[in-house]
């Protein structure tokens, strides 16, 4: 077979590769998303970085793989690795990623009752100190 043939086949797959890998860099985003809950405006920020990522890496592409021409199979393979992506492992990734985020809450949550019990025991004696010396005073102000 020729050696452009070739050349264009192995293209192709590193197409299918980086598709894949953007798919996987948007699931991290998205995963960010839903452990730490975003504003409208951040989540349009990140997605608006993310594209912008994404065409820096497509230029790229491009431009040192095949001297900078817009070839179909390119977009195809990007399509296709970022789709195969998406349908198989980013459906494994994303379910890891909810069943990790849950685990790392709740251990935050453990961490932080543990410290933050302490100071709500302070909290409760204060407020019956408090009460206490109201109460004085209202009796105080009475006599």
């Amino acid at each position: 077979m020729n050696q452009e043939i070739w050349g264009q086949g192995a293209l192709f797959l590193q197409c299918l590769l980086i598709g894949a890998g953007l798919g996987f860099g948007y699931d991290l985003l998205r995963g960010l998303r839903r452990f730490i809950p975003h504003h409208v405006i951040l989540v349009t920020i990140e997605d608006v970085t993310y594209w912008l990522a994404v065409a820096v890496v497509i230029i790229v592409l491009l431009y040192r793989q095949n001297c900078g021409v817009i070839r179909g199979y390119i977009f195809l393979g990007l399509l296709l690795g970022g789709g195969i992506y998406t349908i198989s492992l980013g459906v494994i990734w994303i379910r890891c990623m909810d069943y990790c985020g849950i685990r790392v809450r709740r251990l935050v949550g453990k961490i932080a009752n543990w410290f933050a019990a302490p100071v709500r025991k302070c909290i409760r004696i204060c407020k019956k100190a408090l009460k206490k010396f109201v109460e004085d005073v209202k009796i105080a102000l009475k006599c």
